[in-house]
């Protein structure tokens, strides 16, 4: 009996969030073991979304890690953000990390600021043509 074919695998993100790309360098970033600070870490936010961020650092990172991060979304804001999933490259680490505690507040401020990226983009390739 032959059997039946399986459809193809969806390549689709399935996001709760639309993740914004930017360049921003936090003014704080460490490492939190046992609720408190214990090492500063060098990096950069790639992306950012309502419900986490993507990193790229010069200082190892592992998956389980809590970051605390004070960055400027328009305005500053401090965050913990937890290691989800992790690529090493040769010469830094990539980390995608989902928001920890994250209040409604803040969420509104981090998707306003997604939004007002958004729109510059946009503004930036209509110029372009």
């Amino acid at each position: 009996m032959p059997q039946a074919s399986k459809p193809p695998k969806s390549t689709t993100q399935r996001r709760s969030a639309v993740r914004q790309q930017v360049a921003v360098v936090p003014r704080l970033a460490r490492i939190l073991y046992g609720g408190v600070a214990q090492r500063p870490i060098r990096l950069g936010v790639i992306d950012v979304s309502a419900t986490g961020l993507n990193v790229r650092s010069q200082d190892e990172l592992r998956v389980g890690d809590l970051l605390e991060l004070v960055l400027d979304l328009d305005g500053e804001v401090q965050l913990h953000a937890r290691v989800t999933r992790i690529h090493r490259h040769e010469r830094f680490w990539s980390a995608g990390c989902a928001f920890v505690g994250v209040n409604e507040r803040l969420a509104e401020q981090i998707v306003k600021y997604v939004f007002v990226q958004q729109r510059h983009m946009l503004r930036k390739l209509r110029g372009a043509q």
